[in-house]
């Protein structure tokens, strides 16, 4: 399974309104929270946000709205983004509101701890702008990001697909072994109090396993082979589940007689799946919390103690960017 690239992520922290008075803005706020997002973006390895006079515009008219009508929303962004001239193909928002009172950082730390969290490590968003605005008491602020369509993303092409047997990556991609994400992944294994499920965990696995994954250079190759092949896939297409689990051939890299088995691993067969995400600590963080709630397979098999054996993989570029793949198995 892996990760699909958001549409959108909204958030508002609604609270009961204050005293009205004139309305007022401060550049001070908006450039602040500006650089806080845009820091975040960074350091989940993305390049710097690009700015956006349409995104700016779209925010602004948001801010108020919030501050004006105690929290309340009811956003068209993608409509409002066309009609300034602006079409994107990746967007997102992020909205704020308290009645009490706030600052930039409130701001930050509320969004980081909503499902909007996402939206700071999608390197496919590469414009962002954000408002601030308030009403006395009453702190709004809108966050609108985007990715002009046709725009090329960094690492990437914008979306042009892929296809075909691949006999490599794409080209200007880099990769291979990771051992720095098997690293990470026998951590989580061992030590899955560390990760939290976000949201209802439903049936999550909560306990660890008494031995990390053995290393296993053969799985390592068929990750890095896998990456190769999804990297040849379009943005729409390889986040559809299952064709990033798919092979050159036409089944899954778990399937009996596939790559996995042929690597030696008769017995057990597993693999998780990420993309875009631009380093492997939020790679990890994805399969460990933000699995899907009802089905938690990213985690459950990374604490499946029956698997003994791992490989892990990045390969860096293609559409998305970015692609982890862990295999795993039991001889």
């Amino acid at each position: 399974m892996s990760i699909r690239k958001l549409a959108s992520a909204a958030a508002v922290a609604g609270a009961v309104a204050a005293s009205m008075s004139a309305p007022q803005a401060s550049a001070s706020p908006d450039g602040d929270l500006f650089n806080l997002i845009n820091a975040k973006h960074v350091a989940a390895g993305c390049a710097p946000y690009g700015r956006s006079s349409a995104l700016g515009d779209v925010s602004l008219q948001y801010a108020k709205a919030l501050a004006s009508n105690n929290g309340k929303l009811s956003p068209n962004t993608v409509a409002l983004l066309q009609k300034k001239g602006y079409d994107p193909s990746y967007w997102g928002e992020m909205d704020y509101y308290n009645s009490k009172g706030a600052t930039p950082q409130n701001a930050l730390d509320f969004w980081l701890n909503n499902p909007t969290k996402d939206l700071f490590g999608n390197c496919d968003i590469t414009q962002m702008e954000v408002s601030v605005w308030m009403i006395g008491n009453n702190w709004a602020a809108s966050s609108i990001m985007g990715t002009p369509k046709g725009a090329t993303t960094p690492g990437g092409t914008g979306g042009t697909p892929g296809g075909g047997t691949p006999s490599g990556p794409p080209a200007g991609s880099t990769g291979g072994p990771d051992a720095a994400l098997l690293s990470l992944i026998n951590d989580a294994r061992v030590h899955p109090e560390k990760y939290p499920p976000h949201g209802a965990p439903g049936v999550a696995k909560m306990t660890g396993c008494a031995t990390p994954f053995t290393n296993s250079s053969a799985l390592a190759g068929t990750a890095s082979a896998h990456n190769d092949f999804i990297a040849t896939m379009s943005k729409d297409v390889v986040n559809v589940y299952p064709n990033m689990h798919k092979t050159a051939g036409g089944g899954l890299a778990g399937d009996a007689g596939g790559p996995i088995e042929q690597a030696g691993y008769h017995t057990q067969r597993g693999q998780i799946v990420a993309d875009g995400f631009g380093t492997e600590a939020a790679a990890v963080q994805f399969w460990m919390q933000d699995d899907a709630p009802s089905n938690w397979g990213h985690r459950n098999l990374i604490l499946d103690c029956g698997l003994t054996d791992a490989g892990a993989a990045h390969l860096a570029g293609g559409p998305l960017n970015h692609y982890w793949t862990v295999d795993m198995g039991t001889t």
